[in-house]
């Protein structure tokens, strides 16, 4: 098997870890997901949605969603964006899961 193939089949089964994480819907407030693209639009909003459901549910996260997450946090540290920050913090706040 080539490096590459195997890397693609880790790909496909990750993404379909994510999926599965995310079948326990948020209840409540929806992630505003607009918010989140804004902030840092170079990370994919279907793995964001996923990584904040895994932690609202107090899941183990994989490499994936920690990497997720720093990606996240070093966009709230470099925005200079106050009001979108707000927007986001209130966001998570009124999430609730199952």
């Amino acid at each position: 098997m080539k490096k590459s193939q195997l890397i693609e089949i880790i790909k496909e089964e990750v993404n379909k870890m994510i999926q599965e994480a995310t079948q326990e819907k948020l209840q409540g407030s929806n992630i505003n997901i607009e918010l989140f693209k804004k902030l840092a639009p170079n990370v994919n909003p279907q793995f964001i949605a996923s990584t904040i459901s895994l932690v609202k549910q107090n899941k183990a996260l994989n490499n994936a969603a920690n990497k997720i997450l720093a990606d996240l946090m070093v966009a709230m540290i470099q925005t200079s964006d106050d009001a979108l920050l707000t927007k986001i913090f209130q966001n998570l706040k009124q999430m609730e899961v199952k």
